[in-house]
């Protein structure tokens, strides 16, 4: 005779398997509102989770702030980047192609994005420094690297701006919601104000 097995005798996930559910259920509400207004019980709440599950994978919220921002900013930051400037590739030809795929990829994974966007707006957030930090360093470089392939480029500042405009239409973007339409002209946007430092370049 079979006996068949009721619902406790499933196997608990393990604590990898429980973090990463925990993760995913704070970055959907951290990209809806700032995480310093998100307590545990909401987080076990989203995740389905109970407290003590909670702390067996997370010292305290502190704690999973960290792994958050590690995950989404860090990946977030690394999106903004600018290969080298390949000698036989039409410069505005090579803008256009990073342009697309760092538009692509932040859309990608939206809840992350949207969590970035979040926490930039509190000025209490170490996300603000974290990807001020990332514009400076990409504005540096991208500017050493178009001197080097076009001898002109704007400023660093005028470079950081035009990243603060991309970050803008992104999350404008992301806040009307997603459409194939929506991309495409996110993308034509994103590449206008990615000229322009052409344009400007002395």
């Amino acid at each position: 005779m079979t006996v068949k097995a009721d619902g406790r005798s499933k196997p608990r996930p393990g604590i990898e398997e429980q973090r990463r559910i925990i993760v995913a259920a704070a970055t959907r509400l951290f990209a809806e509102q700032q995480a310093s207004s998100v307590s545990v019980a909401e987080l076990c709440r989203e995740a389905s989770v109970s407290r003590p599950t909670f702390y067996r994978c997370f010292d305290d919220k502190e704690a999973l702030l960290s792994w958050v921002y590690d995950l989404a900013v860090h990946r977030y930051v690394e999106q903004i980047d600018f290969a080298e400037i390949p000698r036989d590739v039409p410069t505005e030809q090579w803008i256009r192609e990073r342009v697309e795929r760092i538009v692509e990829q932040v859309f990608s994974e939206p809840d992350l994005a949207r969590f970035v966007f979040v926490e930039y707006g509190d000025p209490g957030s170490p996300v603000r420094d974290l990807v001020n930090q990332r514009f400076r360093e990409t504005a540096l470089e991208l500017t050493s690297r178009l001197r080097a392939a076009t001898g002109r480029t704007p400023s660093v500042r005028y470079v950081e701006s035009v990243f603060a405009s991309i970050q803008w239409i992104l999350f404008e973007t992301l806040r009307v919601g997603l459409t194939p339409a929506r991309v495409e002209e996110a993308k034509q946007a994103v590449w206008e104000a990615s000229m322009s430092m052409l344009h400007v370049a002395r």
